[in-house]
């Protein structure tokens, strides 16, 4: 059934509420869902209601030019291969104009830095030297980048550098004093990535074509796509 917001929020707008295996999903009509995890014994609200609420106050409205945005690498920023891994930089395929978006982002943020696991270094697939020399050409080709950290560990070995643990934005933390994690976006392709801005306390965006329940803040069909709302709002600034 549709329900307005109590008390008359967001402007009157409907949502439609539904459960699908014990979680519960608000539809808005604009077609954008957003998990709602149920409350915790002691009646606080979950991550997924802060979600909510993030999107009545548009979190973008806030950003000025002490943000950081944290980029997750494959399906963000190049290619994702399927079942497999970008072992070679002959794999290394940007997606459409990832390059304008990342300097329109630089228009915005103090900082971009890319956070990727790359199991195929624990799996043998690859090397610590290939990976090098990829991501030696990302920052040629894209030099608003800062740093790229990236995890080489297994999954099952559950290490506090792989995402969603935040070792990472740790390590990003020590390396550049100014950052704030509640002034920080992450913005990846998966629900590790979501999982993992989160865990860190930051807002977070989930690139995906498709529309299907998610628990991040917004939701674009691109990088470019973000970079065009974001900047829409600095420049109001």
């Amino acid at each position: 059934m549709f329900c307005r917001p109590s008390n008359g929020g967001n402007g009157g707008k409907r949502f439609f509420i539904y459960i699908k295996k014990k979680c519960i999903f608000v539809k808005s009509e604009s077609g954008l869902v957003v998990q709602l995890n149920r409350t915790s014994d002691s009646g606080s609200e979950s991550r997924g209601f802060e979600s909510l609420r993030g999107h009545k106050m548009d979190f973008l409205k806030n950003i000025d030019s002490s943000w950081t945005l944290f980029l997750d690498r494959d399906g963000v920023i190049n290619r994702r291969i399927v079942n497999g891994y970008v072992e070679r930089l002959s794999d290394f395929q940007f997606l459409h104009s990832v390059p304008q978006a990342i300097t329109l982002c630089k228009k915005v943020f103090a900082r971009i830095l890319v956070v990727t696991n790359q199991q195929g270094i624990g799996k043998g697939i690859m090397t610590e030297e290939h990976l090098s020399i990829i991501h030696t050409y990302l920052k040629e080709q894209i030099p608003e980048i800062d740093k790229i950290y990236h995890s080489p560990y297994l999954i099952c070995d559950n290490n506090i550098m792989r995402k969603p643990n935040i070792g990472m934005a740790l390590a990003a933390k020590k390396d550049f004093s100014g950052i704030d994690f509640q002034k920080s976006i992450m913005v990846g392709d998966s629900q590790s990535d979501i999982e993992f801005g989160k865990n860190a306390n930051m807002f977070t965006v989930l690139i995906s074509e498709t529309n299907f329940p998610t628990s991040a803040d917004k939701v674009y069909p691109s990088l470019f796509d973000f970079a065009l709302d974001v900047n829409k709002y600095f420049t109001k600034i």
